[in-house]
């Protein structure tokens, strides 16, 4: 599954998934001024908040393995990029699916 917003381009791989498996997420962040301090990536409903890992070719990743006491369903999950103050400079947003 691909999303894109004017700044972040994102993969997410699988396009859904089930409790225990691994999903991979890549963020291609474009047209960004700033100097990029963290890509952190959200699930609000759980309180996951996690640091994406820089890539040699400039993109982010972060592979996560879906909790098993997840509940069926579809989340909301948030891309956002901070820059060397902490000052959020672009986000972006998609849902997923857990079957």
């Amino acid at each position: 599954m691909e999303n894109s917003n004017s700044n972040i381009d994102t993969v997410i791989m699988p396009q859904s998934a089930c409790r225990g498996d691994q999903v991979s997420v890549l963020a291609r962040l474009k047209n960004i001024a700033s100097e990029v301090k963290y890509v952190v990536i959200e699930i609000p409903l759980y309180g996951i908040s996690q640091v994406m890992k820089l890539q040699n070719d400039g993109s982010y990743s972060l592979s996560y393995c879906i909790p098993y006491d997840a509940y069926s369903g579809s989340y909301s999950v948030r891309i956002n990029v901070t820059d060397r103050n902490y000052n959020s400079i672009a986000s972006s947003s998609f849902d997923y699916i857990v079957k």
